[in-house]
């Protein structure tokens, strides 16, 4: 983020596209510091539940590597670089209310302390391929997605109290589909729940995602691209829905009050074109020209 987005938003629906002495003084201003970044980008310093890492965070490469092309390649990387426990900040109200989920139309958002802990099982970056993931209850087989690189996340969560999962998306190239808010201080960046295919009222990600009541697999890409930024909040939730209509029923929404943060950028230009690159380049450029100049 470029800096901690406030309240005020805007909403807008059909949005186009898809980290000695001295040094004891030191001390408390850098732990003073590493306080007030947290709290900047959303961090929960005083997280009730616990982020269990078996695997490490992340658990597999924090960056990823495109194929190499005649201008050199791209690299994504993980934004944030470990994945972490966070308040729902204002990004989550801001995308309910786009989508007619708030007080003013009739609904009732509470939030909740989670009685479990949430196990990072998967977090890394990837090129070319989305790697397997595997959690206790879920699965999904690798695939390939030519030309595109993201991340990959898998979480297991021990609570009973957990039914469904909301994850809300901040990026500056909302997916097709998307009815998105956004923030006049955190300009170019939409804000919206993930749950493109869902009926209206129903904010939930398990329906359309791969996700159950304990598991959380997610694979997002995107084409390469030197300046795409996408980023995740991912909470537990519970709410009637209605296996025919697949609507929240009593529009009633139970959310947990910290879920998992996570993301890439997809991606940065990695390296500077080499001296035969540029040499053929220029070549192109003005083989190009006189194509043109010919055809004018």
């Amino acid at each position: 983020m470029s800096k901690c987005p406030q309240t005020s938003v805007v909403t807008s629906a059909g949005a186009s596209s898809r980290r000695g002495k001295s040094r004891r003084a030191a001390v408390p201003s850098i732990l003073l510091l590493l306080s007030l970044g947290l709290s900047c980008f959303g961090l929960n310093s005083t997280a009730r539940s616990n982020f269990l890492m078996p695997s490490g965070n992340p658990t597999g490469p924090a960056t990823a590597d495109s194929p190499s092309n005649l201008f050199g390649y791209y690299q994504v990387s993980l934004n944030p670089g470990m994945a972490g426990l966070v308040p729902p900040n204002n990004w989550l109200a801001p995308a309910l209310s786009a989508q007619s989920m708030d007080a003013a139309h009739g609904w009732t958002i509470n939030y909740f302390h989670p009685a479990g802990d949430f196990q990072l099982d998967t977090y890394l970056a990837f090129t070319e391929t989305a790697p397997a993931v595997t959690e206790p209850t879920i699965r999904v087989a690798a695939e390939t997605r030519s030309g595109a690189g993201g991340a990959a996340l898998g979480v297991h969560y021990t609570g009973a109290d957990g039914q469904h999962w909301i994850q809300v998306i901040r990026d500056n190239n909302p997916i097709s589909g998307a009815v998105t808010a956004s923030s006049p201080t955190d300009p170019g960046f939409y804000y919206y729940i993930d749950n493109v295919g869902n009926p209206a009222g129903n904010p939930f990600y398990d329906p359309i995602g791969k996700a159950n009541a304990t598991d959380f697999i997610d694979r997002p890409s995107a084409p390469y691209n030197s300046s795409f930024v996408e980023q995740f909040q991912t909470f537990i939730a519970t709410g009637n829905v209605d296996p025919v209509t697949r609507q929240v029923t009593d529009k009633t929404l139970n959310i947990a009050d910290e879920g998992v943060y996570w993301g890439f950028k997809d991606p940065l230009a990695a390296s500077e074109p080499s001296t035969l690159a540029l040499a053929l380049s220029g070549g192109v450029v003005l083989l190009l020209g006189r194509r043109l100049r010919r055809s004018a």
